[in-house]
């Protein structure tokens, strides 16, 4: 993680202007780490750099309702929602700040969408199913997850995302099988053990910490 910041702390001092440095530190070093403040800081002005990008936008848009800013995170995914609607990875953005503040409904609704028009990655997939769950469609959830789990026979299909599955379900047990697994094959969501909302019923667990422990992060404070 040190040397991750100063990587990034290099290459804005080689390019101040660096808008996916600013972005990716954002969502990919501060939003983990839980500094919020920084996350915010660096999302804001890497909008201010480039407002037209709507890949930008949306980490900024979810940035604001991680941060607090419901009201203000919201604003902006119906402002790059309307300049354009047919860009499929907003509407999976917005799904995940929807569920964040309990909007379940609207959270499936938001990632149908996305897979509509985007094919359905397995992250859209897992969404989906996790949205399902939240809704009281147990059934359809466990469909989405025998489907990602058939589909790590054929190609790479991250562990995961079945694990999210199974947090949402309350299959806890089985989620840390999966999440094991992710960790042996060292999987990227696993920097957000501490940070996503899908993760948060396991944050009890003794090998839940453990793991969060082992990927340099530090659980949360009792």
């Amino acid at each position: 993680w040190a040397t991750a910041e100063a990587e990034f702390a290099r290459a804005l001092t080689l390019d101040p202007t660096h808008v996916s440095a600013l972005q990716w530190r954002s969502i990919n070093l501060y939003f983990p780490m839980g500094r919020l403040a920084d996350d915010v800081a660096d999302a804001e002005r890497a909008r201010m750099l480039d407002p037209l990008s709507q890949v930008v936008g949306m980490t900024a848009a979810l940035v604001r309702v991680v941060s607090g800013d419901v009201e203000g995170g919201m604003a902006l995914f119906d402002e790059l929602i309307a300049a354009d609607p047919a860009f499929g990875m907003v509407h999976f953005f917005h799904s995940m700040a929807l569920n964040r503040v309990g909007r379940a409904a609207d959270a499936k609704s938001s990632v149908e969408r996305a897979i509509a028009l985007t094919g359905g990655s397995s992250e859209m997939v897992s969404l989906h199913a996790q949205a399902k769950a939240a809704v009281g469609d147990a059934a359809g959830a466990l469909a989405d997850v025998a489907a990602l789990e058939a589909r790590r026979l054929e190609r790479y299909t991250p562990a995961a995302m079945i694990a999210k599955v199974y947090i949402a379900l309350g299959r806890h047990d089985y989620a840390m099988e999966w999440l094991r697994t992710a960790h042996r094959e060292r999987e990227v969501d696993l920097v957000y053990l501490m940070a996503k909302d899908s993760y948060a019923p396991l944050r009890g667990r003794a090998d839940f910490t453990d793991l969060v422990r082992a990927v340099g992060l530090e659980p949360a404070r009792g």
